[in-house]
Order: structure tokens, then C-alpha cells, then sequence
């Protein structure tokens, strides 16, 4: 699968625009702040129906415009064969989705067909992030290699929201005990599903990175020399005090070592940026690998973060895992000329595009 066309109407400073792509490499370039960002983040909308830059849609939407319209055509080896996705949102109205004409109540057959990741130095990391983008980093993998696992997530999000209103209400234990029994059930559930996906996600990332002082581990959400119902009830009357469930699969986190001690404290920033950049590179490597599937990736300008021989060992990865790639720069990234990569390329001028020949 890769992602023939997309056509944007109302995002940013792009009033109209109908793009068609190559399947691996596609190079947007231009001055700063003429649309080459929005054209990613068009694409990440697509499948996930949020911004990757910023929560809040008025930001997102075209000033003075009321709603956006996207619509991409995603190639499967045959034109006749395209899958068709369509949406449309509206400040005021909840988002609608259509793929092939059917409409869908959510983006998950979007996100499940495509598989997508931003690449992005200049932002937040996973390492520097909190633990909930941890938690769904791990999940965007589990997400994409176990069919079930999205609604166990689903239900077990409508469990957290149930007890925690129960907690503030100060019901009784025997109230609270069905709720409870369903939050360790599926925090267990999740809980194998987790383990066993990082499991091979480092195998991945052994494969890329050989300095062995980088661990990943999981925190499962409760100690781990303790089990889910002891946490459960132990907890109960703190719990109420707070207001909230202290332990559960809802509170998962992925800890990010090196030798022995959290990432954060020991490296540098430019050593954060790789090591963000690799666990990335690890999930698409083990989705390639153990599961067949190209991603989707959405690279914001690396060439102002990273260094020449970096660079050139990302791509090459990249490419070695049959990504499709949409990637910004002031200018063309010489290391990509330098390697000969066929590239189709787009000049940005005030979100306008020019393919170049």
C-alpha cells in the first residue's frame, strides 16, 4: 500500500491543492512557513484524524474557513484497485470519514490500512515526553500486529472512565467490585499483548543499534512484584481520595535506559534525537520484517537537526524497509542527490506546489 494522490482543501495556508506521489520518495522543499509542514500534516490527519502540531483545530483549518476536506487515493499495485478515503471536518461538527463511499464511524480502517509515523527532530521525544506518549508509541505497534487489540483498548478506556466516576462518588467496595474485576481482566489481557510485541520490537532495535547500554522496558502499569487484584484493593481508599484508578494497563510506560539508568538523565540532546529516530526505525523494521507492511513516513525537515553521515544511514534504512517517504527541507537534501535516489519533487511557494522535473 502507498498513498497515490491526496487532495487538500482549507489547511493552513493551502487553499487548494491535488498532489500525486511517487511510491517511495517524495521531497517537498521551499522558504519557511510556505506550507511544506502542513502537506504532513495533511497526510497525518488523514489516518488519524488529529494534528500532529498542535491540539487545537482553528489552528489547523485555513483562516477564515469553516471546515476542511481531504481526499486520498491509496495505490495497491493497480489503479482500477485504489482505495478511495474522504473527509471532512468541520469546526462545528463532528469529523466524517469515507472510505471507498461507505462511511465509517471512526479513522481505525484509515489507520489500520496505513501505517504512519512522523520523524521530526525538532520535537518533543519519547525519551524527554511523558509517559502517555510512550504508551501510545508502543501501542501504535501492538495497534498494527494483533487485529484485537484495539478493541480491548477501547473497552478497557470505557472501564477507567467508569470506575474513576464511581471513585469520586465515594461508592461502596461491593459497587466498585464488577468494575474492578473488568479493569484487571483486560489490563491483563493487554498487559501479555505488550510484552510480547516489545519483545520483538527490541530484537528490532538490536538489529539497528549495537551499543548495549540502550534498554527498553515496560512498566506494566502496577509493581511488578505484585499482582493487579492486591494493587486493586490495597489501593481502594486512596483511589477515592484522588479521584482516579492508580493502577491498571491504562497506566503502562515504556522505560527508556542507558546503562542501567533513564535516558533522559545521561544523554545528550543530539544523542535523544537518535535514539527517538532508532525506536521509530525499530517498529517499522519489525512491521517489514515480521508482518509484511510498509509504513507511511513522515520525515520534517531531518537535514537541520541531523548530520550528513545520520542522515544518509536513515534513508538508507528507509529505503532498505520499502517506506513510502514525504520529507521537507529548505532545499533538496544533498545526501539523497548524492545517492542517486529517484526523487519526485515539489516546490513550495505560499501553499502553492510545482512539481519539479
Amino acid at each position: 500500500m502507498f498513498i497515490r494522490q491526496l487532495d487538500i482543501s482549507h489547511v493552513r495556508n493551502i487553499t487548494q491543492a491535488a498532489l500525486v506521489f511517487d511510491a517511495q520518495f517524495n521531497f517537498f522543499f521551499g522558504a519557511n512557513g510556505v506550507g511544506k509542514t502542513s502537506v504532513l500534516e495533511a497526510l497525518y490527519f488523514l489516518v488519524s484524524g488529529k494534528s500532529f502540531r498542535t491540539p487545537r483545530l482553528r489552528n489547523f483549518i485555513q483562516k477564515d474557513q469553516q471546515e476542511l476536506l481531504l481526499f486520498a487515493a491509496i495505490g495497491t499495485g493497480s489503479l482500477d484497485r485504489d482505495v478511495k478515503l474522504g473527509m471532512r471536518k468541520h469546526l462545528a461538527q463532528a469529523i466524517e470519514i469515507k472510505v471507498n463511499g461507505e462511511p465509517q464511524n471512526s479513522v481505525l480502517p484509515i489507520a489500520t490500512l496505513v501505517p504512519m509515523h512522523v520523524i521530526a527532530p525538532d520535537r518533543a521525544s519519547l525519551i524527554d515526553d511523558d509517559a502517555e506518549c510512550r504508551r501510545r508509541f508502543l501501542d501504535w505497534g501492538v495497534f498494527h500486529v494483533e487485529q484485537g487489540f484495539s478493541v480491548l483498548w477501547k473497552q478497557l478506556r470505557h472501564v477507567v472512565k467508569q470506575r474513576n466516576a464511581l471513585l469520586k462518588q465515594h461508592t461502596s467496595w461491593l459497587e466498585l467490585e464488577s468494575w474492578s474485576q473488568l479493569l484487571l481482566n483486560l489490563s491483563a489481557q493487554i498487559q501479555i499483548l505488550r510484552a510480547d510485541y516489545l519483545e520483538q520490537l527490541e530484537k528490532s532495535f538490536r538489529t539497528l543499534v549495537t551499543d548495549p547500554g540502550f534498554e527498553i522496558k515496560l512498566d506494566q502499569g502496577w509493581p511488578s512484584d505484585r499482582d493487579l487484584d492486591e494493587c486493586l484493593k490495597t489501593s481502594m481508599l486512596l483511589d477515592k481520595r484522588l479521584g482516579y484508578s492508580q493502577y491498571g494497563a491504562h497506566r503502562a510506560d515504556v522505560k527508556l535506559l542507558y546503562n542501567g539508568q533513564l535516558a533522559k538523565l545521561h544523554l545528550s540532546r543530539g544523542q535523544r534525537k537518535l535514539f527517538n529516530i532508532y525506536l521509530v526505525l525499530a517498529q517499522i523494521h519489525h512491521l517489514y520484517h515480521a508482518h509484511g507492511k510498509r509504513t507511511v513516513c513522515l520525515i520534517d525537515d531531518l537535514a537541520s537537526e541531523l548530520d550528513v553521515v545520520n542522515r544518509k544511514k536513515i534513508y538508507e534504512l528507509l529505503n532498505a524497509l520499502d517506506c513510502q517517504m514525504f520529507i521537507t527541507g529548505i532545499t533538496v537534501d544533498p545526501v539523497l542527490v548524492e545517492q542517486n535516489y529517484k526523487l519526485k519533487l515539489f516546490h513550495v511557494e505560499q501553499g502553492r506546489f510545482r512539481c519539479e522535473p
